[in-house]
């Protein structure tokens, strides 16, 4: 144990400890601070860090909101920040990132926090202007890069993503959004082995990303695998259980699984989320089409055709009616051959990439 009395050592055991990952021990030295040194504010900001980093963001978020109320400070204001951003309080999160960014000596670590709260939020256009802002200032920092390469693979500024997931990971550093990034690009030029392995990695730096999970659980459509797929597509759903594009992924799984049952129902779950999303409509058209089921494809066809006239599931549909696709056995090497070309793997449904193979 350090010696409680002095204050230097324990702040410096507090912070070492941290970073190692030695929670426990630097949980037992914040509180032995606490008890010597009551009132100090940097060692409450460290048992509040301690809290975070044991997942107890109520009582982490209580310390930072009583220290902000006592004395506005820029730290507290970004930790506190964090504390919301964790809690998918992102609101909140924004409005006490901004001040900071918009100073001249705004800190990077504040900038690239708001590009996520800013991507958690949807809105991709403001966090891409964030980022061609802060360039000059940030290019250096990974952590930002990284960050930076996720806006523009979703934005579809792909070799602006690949330049800048490459340059997140040049000085070895393997960060999640680089590497999901970089096992995207693979999985869209065909190099499967190479998805494969990065979605294994980023998947180990953070086994709750839900996106991690989805591009695993392509790679093993991919494969065929189609049992591991779906153990892998229910996973990220379970973390992301608002993306509607997943659950499509999964209920084409299923219908490649000839499990036409729990597919009408994945179908039915996202239609729940959204009831104007044309290839929920569609997806249900496909099962209900290859069940033999026609009125019902019929009018599940027309709703996805009425939501958005270019329905590809819904053509698929069609197709099935018609006998242009006569066995799953054909549907499903369509698109699992789209799956291995398609250069983004979180787009809204499979068989948007998929279309891409059938006749014009």
């Amino acid at each position: 144990m350090v010696d409680p009395g002095n204050r230097d050592l324990l702040a410096s055991a507090i912070d070492k400890y941290l970073a190692i990952g030695q929670i426990e021990n630097a949980k037992r030295h914040a509180d032995v601070a606490i008890s010597r040194f009551p009132d100090d504010r940097y060692f409450q900001n460290r048992l509040g860090n301690v809290m975070l980093a044991q997942g107890n963001l109520p009582r982490a978020e209580e310390i930072f909101e009583q220290l902000l109320d006592n004395a506005p400070d820029d730290n507290i204001r970004f930790n506190l920040a964090y504390t919301y951003y964790l809690q998918g309080r992102y609101t909140q999160a924004s409005e006490l990132l901004l001040p900071i960014v918009e100073q001249a000596q705004r800190p990077v670590g504040a900038v690239t926090l708001l590009l996520r709260v800013l991507h958690q939020q949807g809105d991709v256009k403001s966090a891409i202007d964030l980022v061609e802002r802060n360039m000059p200032l940030c290019g250096a920092d990974t952590d930002f890069l990284a960050v930076a390469s996720l806006l523009y693979f979703d934005d579809g500024q792909i070799e602006k993503a690949r330049q800048t997931s490459t340059a997140a990971q040049s000085d070895g550093t393997h960060l999640l959004e680089a590497l999901v990034v970089g096992a995207s690009l693979s999985l869209g030029e065909g190099d499967v082995a190479a998805a494969a392995t990065q979605f294994a990695e980023a998947v180990a730096i953070s086994p709750r990303d839900g996106r991690s999970w989805a591009g695993m659980g392509m790679v093993s459509m991919v494969k065929q695998d189609l049992t591991g797929a779906a153990r892998q597509l229910e996973r990220a759903i379970g973390y992301m259980p608002s993306h509607i594009g997943t659950r499509h992924l999964l209920g084409w799984c299923k219908i490649f699984s000839h499990d036409l049952a729990a597919a009408d129902q994945v179908f039915l779950q996202a239609l729940s989320l959204d009831r104007n999303f044309g290839e929920s409509h569609g997806g249900l058209a496909v099962v209900a089409a290859i069940r033999g089921d026609r009125l019902r494809a019929e009018e599940c066809i027309k709703r996805a055709v009425g939501l958005d006239p270019k329905s590809l599931s819904a053509r698929y549909a069609s197709m099935v009616l018609s006998g242009d696709i006569k066995d799953l056995v054909k549907l499903r090497e369509i698109a699992t051959k789209a799956l291995a070309m398609r250069s983004n793997p979180f787009v809204k449904s499979l068989a948007q990439v998929a279309g891409k193979l059938t006749p014009k």
